[in-house]
């Protein structure tokens, strides 16, 4: 993720294909990446990431049942900006965020 350029045209090809928004930023020591380093991000939104894990699904090995685990409980989502979740949705996905950071630990059972 170095070389910037690059990383913005592979990102620019993916929001082409699904959605949302490219930024370029400088790290910094209170947020994302080191200080004084370049990096690029690519957001999208929950509806939009759900689109896109669907299409890179088939390709997935190490992260598959993060995926799979991520368009079940967020598939049907719909939201607009400003519009809040309701308890029983905030504990669903809590329940998801959980056990999808359990299969990140390292040496998890996949």
């Amino acid at each position: 993720w170095k070389n910037i350029p690059e990383t913005v045209a592979v990102m620019t090809a993916i929001r082409r294909r699904y959605g949302g928004s490219i930024g370029v930023n400088a790290g910094s020591e209170s947020g994302f990446g080191k200080t004084g380093n370049t990096y690029a991000k690519w957001s999208i939104s929950c509806r939009l990431a759900v689109d896109f894990l669907k299409g890179i699904l088939p390709f997935l090995r190490v992260k598959r049942k993060q995926a799979e685990l991520a368009v079940k409980t967020f598939q049907g989502v719909r939201r607009g900006r400003n519009t809040a979740y309701n308890d029983t949705e905030w504990q669903r996905f809590e329940k998801a965020w959980a056990v999808i950071r359990g299969l990140n630990q390292k040496g998890a059972q996949k």
